[in-house]
């Protein structure tokens, strides 16, 4: 009888990476989100992950849930991670410039890590240049809804002579008058208070307002004009 020795426990750390954005104009800020998770048997000691950040981004801070990030060296020191343990870091950044951009992390351990496989994670935005943009138009410009009813909002980007550069409604940060209440989806806002409330479309540094007048379907006056 041939007895096998039972596989010693070891470490297994995983790093995923992700961006909150693939596709992003210049001067445009993005996060960036590490993620590591021992998914093995045994504590893991001694982690730490390099993610030096690639040329064409500009470093505008981080943070950690454990440890420390140096942006110059790319260095995020952990620490120990044990069994089961997960721990994050955000980088946020702004494009400086046009072009595929990768960026890769890779995390190690004192520790032999039982698959390597998984110590490596790449992502690629794509910078674009719209250039010149002047001012943002968001529309519509007025809307008047019952309460509960939704309105899909769009922007578009001019030069100073009034040329359309772009749609850029997918990369706008639109919010409403906190009082309104409601809740966005992207571009597409779904009321809740009545009331008459201000919309904000921003890109780029570039604003833009509209109105949208909530009211109450079971409370309208109906004139008829003859």
């Amino acid at each position: 009888t041939v007895l096998s020795s039972p596989e010693p426990d070891r470490a297994d750390l995983v790093i995923t990476k992700t961006v909150d954005k693939s596709s992003v104009y210049v001067s445009e800020n993005f996060t960036y989100t590490l993620t590591v998770t021992n998914t093995g048997t045994a504590n893991a000691t001694g982690v730490t992950v390099t993610d030096l950040l690639p040329g064409g981004i500009t470093f505008l801070s981080d943070t950690p849930s454990r440890g420390s990030y140096n942006e110059i060296t790319g260095t995020w020191i952990i620490g120990d991670v044990t069994v089961n343990d997960t721990v994050t870091l955000t980088i946020d950044v702004a494009a400086a410039a046009t072009g595929n951009i990768i960026n890769t992390a890779s995390v190690t351990g004192n520790e032999t890590d039982s698959n390597t496989a998984d110590n490596q994670d790449s992502v690629t935005v794509t910078v674009r240049d719209i250039g010149g943009i002047e001012y943002l138009v968001i529309e519509p410009g007025y809307r008047s809804v019952p309460e509960g009813a939704s309105v899909t909002y769009f922007a578009s980007a001019y030069d100073a002579d009034g040329n359309l550069l772009g749609d850029v409604t997918d990369d706008t940060d639109f919010s409403i008058t906190p009082a309104a209440g409601g809740s966005w989806a992207d571009s597409v806002y779904t009321s809740q208070n009545t009331g008459t409330w201000t919309v904000t479309g921003t890109f780029l540094g570039k604003s833009d307002f509209a109105t949208l007048f909530v009211f109450d379907p079971d409370n309208v006056i109906s004139i008829e004009v003859i």
